[in-house]
């Protein structure tokens, strides 16, 4: 193997490990992170406990009415999809009364981890890097869009946001109409293995897709004491160093990005907030289901849900410290900063990004050395053979 091509594969190991993760907030389960958005997920299905879990009935009763309708019109028995099914439940630690309620609540997991991941492996850095700088994709993690500027920015971020949840619930509803709809496939990862396609619910893949959108919103926005929106969060511009506050609002935090209820009151209190909302739509599609209602009534019943999550305050801006929020400092004392993944970068060595590229090189170099040493054991034992 060429050195140039060493290091390209020792470099992508060492990313993988110690590069930033993408904009994924709150975030899902990797080696480096917690899984927010699955625990979100299956609290508002009654499948987790306090705080992440509701009491409410809306959850249970839309698992039982999808395990139903599952059953009736026949469950996968591919080996890919009950690998699946298996692996997350193992990993999540939810339980079922049967298999075909495990494969409900699986493919609730694989929907609300989607817009982080569309089915990659969450160490592929570069793909899911890519994933989460498509303009087109922001809005998906409540964000704005690189065209989403000054003030007129929040409100069409907003806009956006709430299309994609219609969007994404329309396409549950649609599902519901036949049973050639019922199920879909979608890209999956395996760790160690790799991806391959898996059977889903529709109706519970495309849900959780909407539930990260307005969980997201808990993370990706700042707000007033009346959980009134005051600015939609820049990720893009951020990360790909065109950012200038007073255009593109404030940056995106890692420190909103957590989820660690024990941290602090203001944390578990939009813990609370997003699994609330998750709630509300899992309402909503429960209702559509059950009434086999229309796209009309799927978005006049989604209307006060989404006014919850997204009502905008007017006239906050970084020159009025976003009137007065107290979210502001929190967010700015962690903002996302632009990724260096330049091994050779200059610049000032007591920056996080020089020590962010320091700690990628000295993992490099330890991948060398172990490299150099299994190459010399090589080296060895082939002579000793060939004087024996």
């Amino acid at each position: 193997m060429s050195r140039s091509r060493l290091l390209v594969v020792l470099c992508t190991l060492a990313l993988g490990w110690l590069a930033p993760p993408p904009a994924s907030a709150f975030y899902i389960l990797s080696p480096k992170s917690e899984p927010c958005h699955e625990r979100l997920m299956l609290g508002a299905l009654g499948a987790e406990a306090e705080p992440f879990g509701s009491a409410g009935s809306a959850g249970p009763k839309l698992v039982s009415l999808l395990t139903e309708r599952v059953r009736a019109s026949g469950v996968p028995d591919d080996e890919e999809t009950r690998a699946f099914v298996d692996e997350t439940a193992q990993r999540y630690g939810f339980s079922a009364q049967s298999w075909a309620e495990k494969f409900v609540l699986a493919s609730f997991v694989a929907g609300v981890r989607q817009p982080d991941t569309d089915g990659l492996s969450v160490i592929k850095f570069n793909e899911t890097r890519s994933l989460h700088l498509q303009d087109g994709n922001q809005p998906k993690h409540s964000l704005r869009q690189s065209d989403h500027d000054y003030e007129g920015g929040d409100a069409a971020a907003i806009e956006r946001a709430r299309e994609v949840v219609v969007e994404r619930l329309e396409r549950a509803r649609s599902s519901w109409q036949t049973d050639e709809e019922l199920l879909e496939r979608a890209r999956w990862s395996f760790a160690y293995y790799g991806e391959v396609d898996v059977w889903l619910v529709a109706a519970a893949f495309h849900l959780g897709r909407a539930a990260h959108v307005v969980q997201d919103a808990y993370a990706h926005t700042l707000r007033d004491d009346e959980m009134r929106v005051v600015a939609m969060s820049n990720f893009v511009d951020v990360v790909e160093e065109r950012y200038f506050e007073p255009r593109d609002g404030p940056a995106h935090s890692k420190r909103l990005d957590k989820c660690d209820t024990d941290e602090s009151a203001f944390d578990e209190m939009r813990v609370v907030e997003a699994r609330e909302a998750t709630v509300e739509l899992v309402a909503v599609l429960g209702l559509v289901l059950s009434e086999s209602a229309s796209r009309t009534r799927l978005e006049e019943l989604l209307d006060r849900p989404l006014n919850r999550v997204y009502t905008l305050r007017e006239g906050c801006t970084v020159d009025n410290a976003y009137c007065g929020s107290a979210w502001a400092p929190l967010a700015a004392s962690e903002p996302t900063e632009p990724y260096n993944l330049t091994l050779c970068a200059t610049g000032d060595p007591s920056s996080p990004r020089s020590l962010h590229g320091a700690l990628i090189a000295a993992a490099v170099a330890s991948l060398v050395v172990v490299w150099r040493l299994a190459r010399a054991r090589g080296f060895r034992s082939r002579s000793r053979r060939s004087t024996a």
